[in-house]
């Protein structure tokens, strides 16, 4: 049970890292460097709360 847990939680972290990678390759194309700086910003913030989400489960297992 618990290797089944850690396992989901590592597939979830996998595909979370993929799609800030998407974003922020997007990010990089379609805005100039004011626009790209606040958009890290907002990916940077985001990825916190997401992985911070996660570090609970993380500990348990």
């Amino acid at each position: 049970m618990k290797l089944d847990i850690t396992r989901k939680i590592a597939q979830t972290n996998a595909t979370l890292a993929e799609s800030w990678a998407i974003l922020q390759m997007s990010a990089e194309r379609s805005v100039g460097v004011v626009g790209k700086r606040a958009i890290y910003e907002v990916i940077a913030m985001m990825r916190a709360s997401n992985v911070g989400s996660f570090a609970p489960l993380n500990a348990r297992c």
